[in-house]
């Protein structure tokens, strides 16, 4: 199962593959207070991924497919670095980001 952060997402796992997913919630950037709002099928998303998950591996083909204005970055732990010193606080949130029920 794929991990995410700005993102609620309710699996049904009882379900069929490729039609798992109840609900998909999607954390807003432009909002000045956070609150997720519902996925938007028809709009654009940034994504932030490693390269092997981007390009399709792990069978997240979905990715790969869809892509648009690929930007390469660093490795995640240099990325995460810089993150981390330019955010300066980090606060840890159990936000139940992803559920799953049968």
């Amino acid at each position: 199962m794929l991990q995410v952060a700005g993102m609620r997402v309710v699996y049904n796992a009882s379900s069929e593959v490729g039609s798992r997913v109840v609900s998909a919630h999607i954390r807003c950037i432009e909002c000045d207070i956070p609150r997720y709002l519902p996925l938007d099928v028809n709009k654009t998303y940034r994504v932030l991924t490693q390269s092997y998950i981007g390009d399709g591996g792990g069978g997240y083909t979905m990715l790969s497919e869809n892509r648009e204005n690929v930007e390469n970055l660093d490795v995640d732990y240099v990325m995460l670095q810089r993150h981390m010193r330019k955010q300066r606080n980090v606060i840890q949130d159990h936000d139940g980001r992803i559920q799953v029920v049968f």
